[in-house]
């Protein structure tokens, strides 16, 4: 189908008017109304009613849906964009944030940890063995325990524990090496 069809366009609606099962429809609609007893007039005017509506139906659906763009992040690394990012979907129930918001918090801590030398190779929650333990402990201790807290991936948390976590990652990586060596 070309764009001026899908668009409605002169030969969208010659498709839409040549499309036999609207007809089909309308002759079908006026034969049963005549069976059931209708006068000719009324059912020419059930047939004219049917095909109306199938021309409208074809006409509604005749547009093809618009894909969404892609979705795809963009990076970007030593700016402060991500918060920014974060901060249009906090809005949640209770005065927690939204899963999702907790999430991308949790994908945008693990990155700045990471960044400044502290990465979470198992994750906030990951096996108990002794790196994954020894990153943690030290992750948490640079972050310290409200924004620690907040960051764990069985709750949600509160707007003000995202704002403390916000704060305490937002210190980590302006006190971080890479960041002083930047300036």
């Amino acid at each position: 189908m070309t764009q001026e069809a899908a668009r409605g366009g002169p030969a969208g609606r010659g498709r839409r008017l040549a499309d036999w099962r609207v007809w089909a429809g309308a002759v079908t609609g006026a034969v049963l109304a005549g069976v059931v007893g209708a006068s000719v007039p009324d059912a020419f005017a059930v047939g004219g009613a049917v095909a109306v509506l199938g021309l409208a139906v074809q006409w509604l659906d005749g547009g093809r849906d618009e894909p969404w763009p892609d979705s795809t992040r963009r990076i970007h690394d030593g700016r402060r964009v991500e918060v920014s990012d974060l901060t249009w979907s906090l809005a949640g129930r209770d005065g927690r944030v939204s899963g999702p918001a907790a999430r991308h918090l949790r994908e945008v801590a693990a990155a700045r940890l990471a960044r400044v030398g502290l990465p979470l190779s198992a994750g906030f929650d990951g096996p108990a063995d002794a790196v994954g333990l020894a990153q943690r402990c030290a992750a948490r201790d640079a972050l310290g325990d409200r924004a620690w807290t907040a960051l764990m991936p069985d709750r949600t948390p509160s707007l003000a524990d995202v704002a403390a976590c916000v704060q305490a990652l937002e210190a980590l990586t302006d006190r971080s090496p890479t960041s002083q060596e930047q300036r």
